[in-house]
């Protein structure tokens, strides 16, 4: 028994002793390293993809040009959707690497190493450092972090700071009469208050709270919670504080309360209570109304699964084993089964719903599914520990079977859809799809061993050879598929045929194309929502060009772009996605 009362998994051979050892003394350097590795390798290998990058990228250099303002701005317009410290950190990896659609992926990839941390040092409370080892793979192999871990989004770093939170509960919760975790969680709830707004310190501290009561841990419930509104409270309040302040200093009261209230209860109680709350601030209720994406209540049981494959096929041997049993000491597993539950179930209460929103959640379960993965073939092992390892890397065999297969079936034949015609690199998808079916070969292997019976050393293996899979499809395989998704190509065309050096006019346009041009062009975009304000600017002569989406307007639009407004040519943004770009007719009074 190890010191905390956790049981670990049983030493079989010579090599699992030596990576006990090795574990033991460097294993936060191998995570980092490891973890390193993982974000970073795909990080400058392909251009930025919508719908999220492009308009995070942009506002990350509008706020290195504004010299880190309080108010992040987009073509030079207030967007304070969210707190400014993503892109802070996005402009200061521009001042040290240049602009680019890598250096906007810099700070994304290291909160990604930072949750990879945090999800190994959890699990290490928990189970040990085999456990946190493994860990550290199940989060970096998880389908929603494996896809949007080195992404030029901010949920990276509210995923960083909501891991940081729920470590910092857990060690106060053994020891809950010290100050310092609960002072360290409120650091990181400040963190990701100045992320992604309020709905960051509900995640750090909420999902403890709620998990403590359903493991019925009343002493700790009263010793904690008291502290906690102290010690985490005052951090938020601190720096909520100054920045609000800050923002009415750069961009005056009435940002301020486009910021505070209509997105923050917006985008966290979600269009239809967010406006049933808002009237009770000025009249705001039919703005709010406008923000966030609303869902049904029980959105989350359907996509949260989805989003932790393969790794949710696990649950039925979790839950039937016994480390998640009341009578177990001291029942961090328990615990920590709990904080996910808790954290989906308050994600679950606004109509506001993303799968992106429970990325926070990740490396907590990452935690418990590593506690898993460590305990197979121990006596604290399920009866269902050999069919779901099994039948793990079976899925990973089928997946790698059928991507090398239709990859080969393109090069050969050509793409089946519209949709995969942007595939044209041949020997790129020959060589992805060689690698993909080697990897099938070598999946089919492990789960015939883990069918006739495993061992620690197929455990490792199993680990390692998903991890090396992940590596191996975002190196190689999000260059290929950059065709379909990358914007620069279409924004530089773009921006050769508009002809003002000043600015390019956009009527209508969304975020991401209004982003994706400003970036790639590196002039500001004037972005006008009606059709008589672009005559506006016609009549004085001040337009040359405008773009507009290529999509269904109403027959009003489309008659007065026919009436006084000739297309120039079609370009296709990216795959499937298309603009016009369009000027007055001749002759047009001015």
């Amino acid at each position: 028994m190890r010191r905390g009362g956790s049981e670990r998994p049983v030493v079989a051979d010579a090599s699992a002793v030596w990576w006990h050892r090795l574990l033991h003394r460097h294993g936060v350097w191998l995570i980092i390293a490891m973890a390193l590795i993982a974000t970073f390798a795909s990080v400058a290998n392909h251009g930025l993809w919508t719908p999220d990058e492009p308009r995070e990228a942009q506002i990350g250099s509008e706020m290195l040009a504004s010299g880190f303002s309080a108010m992040p701005t987009l073509s030079g317009q207030p967007f304070v959707e969210k707190p400014p410290l993503f892109p802070w950190a996005v402009a200061a990896s521009y001042a040290a690497f240049g602009t680019s659609a890598a250096a906007a992926r810099v700070p994304a990839a290291l909160f990604s190493v930072l949750s990879v941390l945090f999800a190994f040092l959890m699990a290490r409370r928990i189970a040990g450092s085999v456990a946190g080892a493994a860990a550290a793979v199940v989060l970096l192999t998880m389908s929603k972090f494996a896809t949007t871990g080195s992404t030029a989004i901010n949920d990276t770093a509210l995923t960083a700071f909501v891991a940081g939170g729920h470590f910092s509960f857990l060690i106060a919760r053994d020891r809950p009469r010290r100050w310092a975790p609960l002072f360290v969680a409120g650091l990181c709830a400040a963190g990701a208050f100045m992320t992604k707004g309020i709905i960051g310190p509900i995640l750090v501290g909420g999902p403890p709270v709620v998990a403590l009561v359903l493991v019925r841990d009343w002493g700790t419930l009263r010793r904690i919670v008291p502290r906690a509104l102290i010690l985490c409270g005052t951090p938020v309040l601190a720096v909520a504080t100054i920045w609000i302040l800050a923002l009415a200093s750069d961009g005056g009261w009435e940002v301020v309360h486009e910021s505070v209230i209509n997105n923050t209860l917006g985008r966290t109680l979600g269009p239809t209570l967010g406006a049933r709350v808002g009237r009770l601030f000025g009249g705001s209720g039919e703005a709010i109304a406008t923000y966030g994406h609303s869902k049904p209540f029980w959105y989350y049981v359907k996509s949260f699964p989805v989003g932790i494959l393969p790794w949710s096929l696990a649950i039925p041997a979790i839950w039937t084993s016994r480390m998640l049993d009341r009578g177990s000491r001291p029942a961090r597993t328990r615990f920590a089964a709990a904080l996910v539950l808790a954290g989906v179930a308050i994600l679950s209460i606004p109509d506001g719903k993303r799968t992106l929103y429970f990325m926070p959640l990740l490396p907590a379960t990452a935690a418990v599914v590593g506690a898993w993965v460590s305990r197979i073939g121990s006596r604290s092992g399920g009866r269902l520990d050999r069919g779901t390892l099994a039948t793990l890397l079976g899925i990973v065999a089928a997946a790698n079977l059928a991507v090398g297969s239709m990859l080969c079936w393109i090069a050969v034949w050509g793409a089946p859809s519209a949709r995969l015609a942007p595939l044209e690199d041949v020997p790129g998808l020959v060589g992805v799809g060689v690698l993909a079916l080697i990897g099938a070969g070598i999946a089919i292997v492990l789960t015939r061993r883990a069918w006739l019976g495993f061992d620690a050393a197929l455990v490792r293996s199993a680990l390692l050879f998903s991890l090396v899979v992940t590596i191996t499809a975002a190196a190689f395989g999000r260059p290929l598929l950059d065709p379909m998704y990358e914007l620069r190509t279409g924004s530089e065309h773009v921006a050769e045929l508009v002809t003002s050096p000043e600015c390019i006019v956009g009527l209508s346009l969304r975020e991401t194309e209004q982003a994706a041009l400003a970036f790639y062009s590196g002039r500001p975009v004037v972005n006008v929502a009606r059709v008589r304000d672009l005559d506006r600017l016609a009549d004085d002569g001040t337009l040359r060009e405008f773009v507009v989406e290529d999509v269904k307007r109403t027959a009003a639009l489309r008659r007065a772009l026919r009436e006084h407004y000739e297309t120039i040519e079609r370009v296709e943004l990216k795959s499937g996605d298309f603009v016009l770009v369009c000027r007055a007719r001749a002759g047009r009074a001015h």
